[in-house]
């Protein structure tokens, strides 16, 4: 279940992972 969760979710949650990412680093440059 899992798996099959964390595949149905890759890109999505790479989505995520780059927005928060862009948005930490711009939060950090402050």
């Amino acid at each position: 279940m899992t798996q099959y969760h964390n595949w149905a979710n890759g890109p999505h949650m790479a989505q995520k992972l780059n927005k928060s990412r862009k948005y930490m680093e711009i939060h950090n440059s402050k």
